[in-house]
């Protein structure tokens, strides 16, 4: 147990290498409308250095709309204004078809697997363009999508 506290410290620390990373913890509604999707999340930055939250992510151009709600879990570093975030679970909780509610059990063999898996282990950077106290405005690396958080109650 001694040996992980260093572990620990050290985490902490990696979050904080940028000045702002106290502005960036708690709770934060986000939006953003990439091509194809609209996407909503609620996430929480903890001081830890880790996140957690709910997404919600809608197609946009199918012909038969889809929409899922999601709950994730990973890390989060702030540095040199780079939010970097790996998301280490993704678990599927709701999936709907055309505003038709698919319960998880009947979706086809293996892709409840394969959404989740796909979802899963994967990592996202972000630029920060704005961040106080009440917003936070994050541009995507690689797509230059666009961000926009307001602080959520209790956050």
């Amino acid at each position: 147990m001694a040996r992980l506290a260093p572990l620990a410290l050290l985490a902490l620390a990696a979050c904080r290498d940028d000045p702002q990373a106290a502005l960036l913890e708690g709770a934060w509604f986000c939006a953003s409308e990439p091509p194809d999707y609209a996407l909503e999340r609620q996430v929480t930055f903890a001081p830890d250095g880790r996140l957690s939250g709910r997404t919600e992510v809608q197609t946009t151009d199918a012909e038969t709309a889809l929409d899922m709600h999601f709950a994730f879990s990973g890390t989060w570093e702030l540095a040199d204004g780079l939010l970097a975030e790996r998301i280490e679970t993704h678990r599927l909780m709701r999936f709907a078809r055309a505003g038709t509610n698919v319960p998880l059990a009947e979706l086809p063999a293996g892709v409840l697997g394969e959404i989740e898996g796909a979802l899963a282990r994967q990592s996202a950077a972000y630029r920060v363009e704005t961040l106080t106290a009440e917003e936070l405005v994050l541009r995507d690396t690689a797509e230059a999508v666009q961000t926009v958080c307001e602080r959520s109650q209790g956050g």
